[in-house]
């Protein structure tokens, strides 16, 4: 016969293995000041430092604290420091890298282990709503709740998750470099016109995780055909991460969670690993048409917008927002110029790629006139899916310009402009025609080409006062700074600006 205490003493040994299972996932790592930097925010750099702790192989250990700054500049709050086994001072001999909250970093004097800029990721334009970090980042990263994790999967690699909190906003970093597999890995904190309160940290097995959560970016605007009730989330437009056991917080890669599609109201769940958690996108406008397969099956040059005729001195545009796979350059939007409504066709892709019937050169100038652009090519594709594009083709008599302008996933701003492309038929000066075809994605027009025709300019009337610029007798135009990222009209600093109105391109002064 069982005993009759054998159920309690089953249920009594698993909750031990629980106990016992958390607390191998979880460890407390003790630390002796809680507090680091000057009160007054008046640490210098290189003053004021955490404990280094050990980031062991296999684990993710993560700082926990309050952020507080002097909110003078964007670097003047938090920087965490990777160093071999010689750790705890800082020291460039023994570094790898240090990495900042502002997404900025340097290298040590490691040989072989070289800090890579490119390899850093964040939301924070998307969740600032500027183009560059400015006074809402300071002032949100005053007072804000951070949780710096830095997971060591392999010997050889290492990986920084920062997320820090304020109020309804969400920052999230990541960068990853590698190590020497041989040496200890040790991390602190460094304190730059800031000071930290309440520190804490923590040691999980890395991919341990008891929940994930969704934060949703609502400056992101999403689009949805009237065709279809649900479509994909916009994996830029959202943080996914993870509680662990510690009750620490980190981000997910977004190639390895998942999402169901977005209902009307813009409802959704998030997957990882057998996890789920609920969310909910900002839908802002209908598009009026869907374009291609949104499984992202459309292969290229077979699915074509309708065709506008663009006779001489006319710019046609269209507007849309792009959805990919991220896969690829090409997983993207093409412009379509033809001579006579379908053939003889010259495509011109947002990645400074051209193509006619005898030529895959963008860079042959007879052809395709002269390009720019203002793209990372090391992560164009990154953030294909969610971009939000205006395309502009010109026909000025005997030649084309084509402009690419639009807001990636990630909300920065990019151009692309081939200008003085030539005709195949230039006596045929009226016979242009401008359409849209794309491959491994579709579109979401919400400005259609076929009613988008409007005057060109070869000039723009721009008027410059009091920090404002305006341009007299367009409907609408818009500013960069010559970094190209887009800037509001007023308020400018004193600098050179770039202004974009009909198919033309004119720098400003603002003195």
């Amino acid at each position: 016969m069982k005993h009759f205490l054998q159920p309690f003493r089953s249920l009594a040994a698993t909750a031990l293995l629980a106990i016992a299972s958390l607390t191998a996932q979880a460890e407390t790592i003790t630390l002796t000041k809680n507090t680091v930097g000057n009160t007054d925010n008046s640490s210098g750099w290189g003053e004021a430092l955490s404990e280094a702790v050990e980031i062991p192989t296999g684990k993710t250990t993560t700082f926990e604290f309050n952020n507080y700054s002097s909110k003078a500049n964007v670097w003047n709050n938090w920087a965490v420091c990777l160093q071999n086994d010689n750790a705890g001072a800082i020291n460039d001999a023994v570094t790898y890298f240090c990495l900042r909250s502002d997404a900025y970093g340097w290298d040590g004097k490691i040989s072989g282990y070289d800090y890579v800029a490119g390899n850093i990721s964040t939301n924070y334009a998307g969740q600032t709503g500027e183009s560059v970090l400015g006074d809402i980042f300071k002032t949100d990263m005053d007072g804000a709740h951070v949780y710096v994790a830095i997971s060591r999967e392999t010997a050889g690699t290492v990986t920084v998750k920062a997320i820090a909190e304020k109020g309804s906003r969400l920052y999230a970093m990541t960068y990853n470099q590698t190590v020497d597999a041989s040496k200890e890995l040790h991390a602190f904190l460094i304190a730059d016109g800031s000071h930290f309160e309440n520190l804490k940290a923590y040691r999980d097995n890395c991919g341990d995780i008891s929940s994930i959560w969704v934060n949703t970016n609502s400056a992101v605007v999403h689009y949805f055909a009237p065709s279809a009730t649900t479509t994909p989330l916009i994996k830029a437009a959202v943080t996914v991460g993870a509680t662990l056991a510690s009750g620490a917080k980190t981000l997910l890669p977004s190639k390895e969670f998942t999402f169901s599609d977005v209902d009307a109201n813009g409802k959704f769940t998030a997957s990882y690993s057998g996890k789920t958690a609920n969310g909910t996108a900002s839908i802002s406008k209908t598009s009026t048409t869907l374009l291609g397969a949104t499984d992202l099956s459309t292969a290229f040059n077979t699915v074509f917008s309708e065709y506008v005729r663009v006779n001489k001195g006319q710019t046609a545009t269209c507007s849309f927002q792009l959805r990919s796979d991220n896969a690829a350059n090409w997983h993207c939007p093409i412009a379509n110029v033809t001579t006579n409504g379908g053939t003889d066709s010259y495509f011109f892709r947002p990645d400074n790629w051209a193509w006619c019937g005898d030529s895959n050169s963008g860079s042959d100038a007879s052809k395709f006139g002269t390009l720019t652009s203002n793209w990372n090519w090391d992560n164009f594709s990154d953030n294909l899916d969610g971009s939000f594009y205006t395309i502009s083709v010109t026909n000025n008599g005997g030649t084309v310009d084509v402009r690419f302008d639009l807001t990636d996933g990630a909300g920065v701003s990019h151009f692309q402009y081939f200008e003085g492309v030539q005709a195949y038929n230039p006596s045929d000066k009226d016979d242009i025609y401008f359409g849209l075809t794309f491959e491994k994605s579709y579109l979401l027009i919400t400005k259609n080409v076929s009613t988008a025709l409007r005057p060109a300019h070869k000039s723009l009337d721009v008027n410059v006062a009091g920090g404002a610029i305006g341009v007299s007798g367009v409907d609408s135009f818009e500013v960069y700074a010559l970094n190209g990222q887009k800037v509001a009209p007023t308020g400018l600093a004193k600098g050179v600006y770039v202004v974009r109105a009909g198919g033309v391109a004119q720098k400003v002064i603002v003195k």
